[in-house]
Protein backbone atom coordinates (compact mmCIF):
# COMPACT_ATOMS: atom_id res chain seq x y z
CA UNK A 1 0.00 0.00 0.00
CA UNK A 2 2.26 2.76 -1.22
CA UNK A 3 1.55 6.37 -1.98
CA UNK A 4 3.03 6.36 -5.46
CA UNK A 5 1.31 8.94 -7.62
CA UNK A 6 0.02 10.89 -4.61
CA UNK A 7 1.41 13.81 -2.69
CA UNK A 8 2.33 13.37 0.94
CA UNK A 9 2.92 16.23 3.33
CA UNK A 10 3.68 16.93 6.98
CA UNK A 11 3.80 20.36 8.55
CA UNK A 12 6.46 21.64 10.93
CA UNK A 13 6.61 19.58 14.14
CA UNK A 14 4.38 16.86 12.66
CA UNK A 15 5.25 13.17 12.43
CA UNK A 16 5.71 10.31 14.87
CA UNK A 17 8.30 11.48 17.43
CA UNK A 18 10.62 9.39 19.59
CA UNK A 19 13.18 10.32 22.24
CA UNK A 20 16.18 8.29 21.09
CA UNK A 21 19.38 8.26 23.16
CA UNK A 22 19.18 11.97 23.96
CA UNK A 23 17.77 13.27 20.66
CA UNK A 24 14.24 13.73 19.32
CA UNK A 25 13.80 11.66 16.15
CA UNK A 26 10.66 12.48 14.14
CA UNK A 27 9.59 10.21 11.30
CA UNK A 28 8.99 12.46 8.28
CA UNK A 29 8.73 9.96 5.40
CA UNK A 30 8.34 6.28 6.23
CA UNK A 31 8.90 3.20 4.10
CA UNK A 32 5.17 3.00 3.33
CA UNK A 33 5.12 6.61 2.14
CA UNK A 34 8.21 6.22 -0.09
CA UNK A 35 7.22 2.84 -1.54
CA UNK A 36 10.08 1.37 0.51
CA UNK A 37 12.68 3.54 -1.26
CA UNK A 38 13.97 5.42 1.81
CA UNK A 39 13.24 6.56 5.36
CA UNK A 40 13.54 10.27 6.27
CA UNK A 41 13.82 11.58 9.83
CA UNK A 42 14.29 14.93 11.49
CA UNK A 43 16.70 14.77 14.43
CA UNK A 44 16.81 17.51 17.06
CA UNK A 45 19.87 17.54 19.33
CA UNK A 46 20.67 19.65 22.36
CA UNK A 47 24.26 20.96 22.58
CA UNK A 48 26.47 17.92 23.04
CA UNK A 49 23.69 15.63 21.77
CA UNK A 50 23.88 13.00 19.06
CA UNK A 51 25.40 9.52 19.01
CA UNK A 52 29.06 10.52 18.84
CA UNK A 53 30.17 6.91 19.46
CA UNK A 54 31.33 5.03 16.37
CA UNK A 55 28.80 2.52 15.10
CA UNK A 56 27.73 0.89 11.85
CA UNK A 57 24.39 -0.05 10.32
CA UNK A 58 23.21 -1.55 7.05
CA UNK A 59 21.54 1.52 5.48
CA UNK A 60 23.54 4.36 4.06
CA UNK A 61 22.81 7.62 5.86
CA UNK A 62 22.82 11.16 4.52
CA UNK A 63 22.78 14.12 6.92
CA UNK A 64 21.59 17.60 5.93
CA UNK A 65 22.25 20.15 8.69
CA UNK A 66 19.28 22.52 9.05
CA UNK A 67 20.17 24.27 12.31
CA UNK A 68 23.17 24.31 14.61
CA UNK A 69 26.70 23.08 14.18
CA UNK A 70 27.58 19.40 14.02
CA UNK A 71 30.54 17.12 13.56
CA UNK A 72 30.18 13.80 11.80
CA UNK A 73 32.75 11.25 12.91
CA UNK A 74 34.36 8.49 10.93
CA UNK A 75 37.17 6.00 11.26
CA UNK A 76 40.08 5.72 8.86
CA UNK A 77 41.62 2.47 7.63
CA UNK A 78 44.31 2.98 10.28
CA UNK A 79 41.60 2.84 12.99
CA UNK A 80 41.94 6.52 13.89
CA UNK A 81 38.74 8.50 14.54
CA UNK A 82 38.33 11.74 12.57
CA UNK A 83 35.73 14.54 12.46
CA UNK A 84 34.09 16.33 9.55
CA UNK A 85 32.81 19.82 10.41
CA UNK A 86 29.15 20.18 9.42
CA UNK A 87 27.79 23.71 9.89
CA UNK A 88 24.28 24.77 8.76
CA UNK A 89 23.65 23.87 5.13
CA UNK A 90 26.20 21.04 5.07
CA UNK A 91 25.43 17.61 3.66
CA UNK A 92 27.43 14.57 4.77
CA UNK A 93 26.90 11.13 3.26
CA UNK A 94 27.93 7.91 5.02
CA UNK A 95 27.88 4.64 3.07
CA UNK A 96 26.22 1.60 4.63
CA UNK A 97 28.23 -0.36 7.21
CA UNK A 98 30.83 2.45 7.47
CA UNK A 99 31.84 3.53 11.01
CA UNK A 100 30.34 6.87 11.98
CA UNK A 101 28.71 8.98 14.67
CA UNK A 102 27.62 12.61 14.96
CA UNK A 103 27.34 15.29 17.61
CA UNK A 104 25.89 18.78 17.99
CA UNK A 105 29.07 20.71 18.83
CA UNK A 106 27.37 24.12 18.86
CA UNK A 107 25.92 26.12 21.73
CA UNK A 108 22.31 25.95 20.51
CA UNK A 109 19.82 23.20 19.71
CA UNK A 110 20.54 21.68 16.32
CA UNK A 111 18.34 20.08 13.69
CA UNK A 112 19.32 17.53 11.03
CA UNK A 113 17.44 15.71 8.30
CA UNK A 114 18.73 12.13 8.08
CA UNK A 115 17.86 9.95 5.10
CA UNK A 116 18.33 6.17 5.29
CA UNK A 117 18.33 3.77 2.33
CA UNK A 118 17.54 0.97 2.02
CA UNK A 119 14.73 0.98 4.56
CA UNK A 120 16.01 -1.73 6.85
CA UNK A 121 16.26 -1.76 10.64
CA UNK A 122 16.38 2.00 11.35
CA UNK A 123 12.65 2.59 11.97
CA UNK A 124 12.39 -0.50 14.18
CA UNK A 125 15.57 0.42 16.03
CA UNK A 126 14.26 3.93 16.82
CA UNK A 127 10.91 2.53 17.96
CA UNK A 128 12.47 -0.14 20.17
CA UNK A 129 15.17 1.94 21.85
CA UNK A 130 13.20 5.20 21.89
CA UNK A 131 10.53 6.62 24.16
CA UNK A 132 7.35 7.67 22.30
CA UNK A 133 6.65 11.39 22.56
CA UNK A 134 3.32 13.18 22.27
CA UNK A 135 4.99 15.55 19.79
CA UNK A 136 8.48 16.63 18.77
CA UNK A 137 7.99 19.71 20.97
CA UNK A 138 7.30 17.75 24.17
CA UNK A 139 9.96 17.88 26.89
CA UNK A 140 12.77 15.38 26.34
CA UNK A 141 12.49 12.54 28.90
CA UNK A 142 16.18 12.28 29.78
CA UNK A 143 15.25 10.29 32.89
CA UNK A 144 14.05 7.44 30.63
CA UNK A 145 17.35 6.83 28.82
CA UNK A 146 18.19 3.13 28.49
CA UNK A 147 21.34 1.74 30.07
CA UNK A 148 24.40 0.58 28.13
CA UNK A 149 23.42 -3.10 28.30
CA UNK A 150 20.01 -2.39 26.73
CA UNK A 151 21.54 -0.15 24.04
CA UNK A 152 24.03 -2.86 23.04
CA UNK A 153 21.25 -5.49 22.98
CA UNK A 154 18.99 -3.42 20.69
CA UNK A 155 21.87 -2.39 18.42
CA UNK A 156 22.76 -6.05 17.86
CA UNK A 157 19.15 -7.04 17.22
CA UNK A 158 18.99 -4.52 14.34
CA UNK A 159 22.34 -5.44 12.73
CA UNK A 160 24.16 -2.44 14.14
CA UNK A 161 27.65 -2.69 15.55
CA UNK A 162 29.13 -0.60 18.32
CA UNK A 163 32.84 0.07 17.65
CA UNK A 164 33.78 1.87 20.86
CA UNK A 165 32.59 2.16 24.43
CA UNK A 166 29.45 4.15 25.09
CA UNK A 167 29.98 7.42 26.97
CA UNK A 168 29.24 7.28 30.70
CA UNK A 169 25.64 8.09 31.52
Amino acid sequence: MGTQGRHFSLGPNEGKAWFVLGDVVTFKVTAAESDNAYFLTEIVSVPGGGPAFLHTHVPQETFWILEGEYEVYGQGEDGEKYAIAAPVGSTVHVAGNVPHGFRNVGNTTGKVLALYAPVIHQPEFFEEIGVPMESSLAPMPFDQMPGAERIIEVLGKHEMRLLEDLPDA
